[in-house]
């Protein structure tokens, strides 16, 4: 059996809260019929960014690569760690706006896991 691609490259990918996933089963039929309204608007193309032009999924998916063997995949989806914060900074917040594969990444990562696990703003 040929393993499905996307299950095969994001098993590990959770969902946001309040998701159920696709909301129609997979057909192996096409349709017969166009299931999108056509329009005179161009659709969005997917976001890129600053790393080599790979999508903002992408660079989230290198980076936690890299990430999972210092922290371990559920420490790291936990929302409510240190290590999680961190990797949402780095990802969402992080002026420096580091790419999968940067020499800094884990050094930062490091910094700002240490950041929160002291309380973040609450540091005193």
């Amino acid at each position: 059996k040929t393993p499905d691609c996307c299950t095969e490259c994001f098993s590990d990918v959770v969902l946001p809260p309040n998701s159920s996933g696709p909301t129609s089963p997979v057909s192996n039929s096409p349709t017969v019929s166009p299931t999108a309204v056509v329009t005179n608007t161009p659709s969005k193309t997917p976001e890129t960014n600053r790393c080599d032009g790979i999508s903002d999924l992408a660079r989230s998916f290198g980076i936690r690569t890299e990430l999972i063997p210092i922290s371990g995949r559920d420490v790291l989806q936990d929302e409510s760690t240190p290590q999680n914060k961190a990797f949402e900074w780095i990802l969402n917040e992080d002026p420096k706006f580091l790419c999968p594969g940067e020499a800094r990444l884990v050094q930062r990562y490091t910094m700002a896991t240490f950041y929160y696990s002291m309380g973040g703003n609450e540091w005193t």
